[in-house]
């Protein structure tokens, strides 16, 4: 039995709507896969990099000729200078013409910024302190909308400690490095505050990251301390998308400062 004219008519509208949103769906994912190919065999990298291309509709581009964000995170990453970290990098109104549109070629291409952020989580953060069971998170409201702060709360317990204590400390970028400082201490006793004090002091050396420019902003947002730094008026490819270092051997950056 043949449909009916009503229902003819909806299912040619579903086909008419519907069409448009798999097509772009389509290219966006392509372009998205191609984009990860390129930076994991252009940066060494173990793994292929997640990639998300901005724009609703992504083919919009076509006629615009900008794509207004792209997206590249990846997690668990070796960085030089700071050890496992996660990374991301937010590439913002690149302008493409329509053939690096559809085939997803990036490189090459001018955009206004290359934002790059490192994520240290309680782990990679415990890592370079000592501190195995490390919990991060902001200093005054834990709720998933709290503001970005350049303080957190860290918790966990230093070596030769049996329980937990809890450090408040000040982040800030002072010239070339990155400082974590002690401000407030619950849970220390008095004659081993200044031994905790030591061990939640920790400071990182951010012209040693594999950078193209310093860190410009470090904050605690979501249970992790993050670093960033942002390239303005940049050619894509010109410098690695994602900060991972390509020198295995090179000296850590990062000092942990005791006494």
């Amino acid at each position: 039995m043949k449909p009916s004219s009503p229902r003819r008519l909806l299912l040619s509208a579903v086909v008419v709507l519907t069409a448009p949103w798999i097509v772009d769906t389509v290219a966006a994912v392509h372009a998205e896969s191609r984009i990860s190919g390129e930076i994991r065999d252009g940066e060494g990298m173990d793994q292929n990099p997640g990639v998300t291309v901005g724009g609703v509709p992504y083919l919009a581009a076509l006629f615009t000729h900008t794509v207004p964000t792209v997206v590249v995170e990846a997690g668990d990453v070796s960085v030089e200078g700071i050890g496992t970290a996660n990374l991301r990098a937010e590439i913002r109104d690149l302008r493409l013409d329509g053939r690096q549109v559809l085939d997803g070629d990036i490189l090459g291409a001018p955009a206004s910024i290359i934002a790059r952020t490192v994520r240290l989580d309680g782990v990679a953060l415990g890592t370079q302190i000592g501190v195995t069971d490390l919990d991060i998170a902001h200093p005054t409201d834990i709720s998933p909308s709290a503001r970005p702060a350049t303080e957190a709360r860290l918790t966990g317990t230093p070596p030769g400690f049996d329980r937990p204590v809890t450090v408040y400390v000040r982040l800030r970028i002072r010239g070339p490095e990155m400082t974590m400082v002690p401000y407030r201490l619950v849970g220390v006793p008095a004659d081993r505050e200044d031994e905790v004090r030591s061990v939640f002091t920790w400071r990182l050396r951010t012209e040693d990251l594999p950078l193209p420019t310093r860190i410009d902003k470090v904050f605690c947002s979501g249970g992790s301390i993050y670093l960033e730094s942002r390239q303005r008026a940049v050619v894509v490819g010109e410098t690695p998308i994602l900060p991972v270092g390509s020198d295995p051997d090179a000296l850590p950056g990062s000092v942990h400062r005791r006494g």
